[in-house]
């Protein structure tokens, strides 16, 4: 393994038990969603150090559900060197738990019955960047992208001008809306049908990286009351 690779904390020695990333007391991942992580990740390591499997790969089954940003590139599926078809991916922006999205994940997780859940953040993320320096600069979004504003202005607050850790915490703050809007996907969880993950993929260095649980301060129960009441 070349050495530029080493800082992925996934890539040191890894305990049993891995962290599922969606509460402050998450519970380790079952065999079936570990596994499959573990292939996501490793296919990442290829990914980073400009390798690729053989070609010709043919998918074996639908591993994961992905729910992504729309201006993430390269495709989740380079990301993590599968082949087409193991992942369902849907994409929003800034992967704002919409309709849309929730869709998407249901689909994965109730007709595809995936083990696995990921929430897929990247850093940089242009629209996390507008968007927070709108913010900063006191304007707020008049269309559709308020929604995506919404979401940001805790994490603002909360993180001055650390766009990465805005981002971070936006990243856990979508997978407790993602966990808190589907009840398919939280009774599958409940029942370890599936896991839910958040990484979070940096584009300079090709690494994913697995964003670890926040205590509840990341809930963004309290982002209605601290927007701004008019636009400016």
């Amino acid at each position: 393994m070349t050495a530029h690779l080493d800082p992925a904390p996934w890539a040191l020695p890894r305990p049993h038990h891995h962290s599922t990333g969606f509460t402050p007391s998450a519970k380790p991942l079952p065999l079936e969603a570990r596994e499959i992580l573990d292939r996501l990740l490793c296919g990442n390591l290829r990914h980073a150090a400009g390798e690729r499997m053989a070609t010709g790969m043919t998918k074996s089954r639908v591993l994961a559900t992905v729910l992504t940003c729309c201006d993430l590139t390269p495709a989740p599926e380079q990301i993590f060197d599968t082949a087409p078809g193991e992942l369902i991916v849907t994409a929003s922006a800034a992967h704002l738990v919409d309709t849309a999205a929730l869709v998407g994940v249901e689909y994965g997780v109730e007709i595809l019955k995936t083990p696995l859940v990921v929430v897929l953040a990247h850093e940089p993320c242009p629209i996390i960047n507008r968007i927070t320096a709108d913010i900063q600069h006191g304007h707020f979004p008049e269309n559709h992208c308020r929604a995506v504003a919404e979401q940001l202005v805790l994490h603002t607050l909360a993180a001055e001008s650390n766009l990465s850790e805005i981002t971070r915490r936006h990243l856990r703050a979508s997978i407790v809306r993602l966990r808190e809007a589907s009840a398919t996907l939280s009774g599958d969880l409940s029942t370890e049908r599936s896991s839910l993950v958040g990484l979070s993929y940096n584009t300079r260095d090709r690494l994913v990286r697995q964003i670890e649980p926040h205590p509840q301060s990341d809930s963004l129960d309290a982002v209605t009351s601290a927007m701004p009441q008019t636009t400016r």
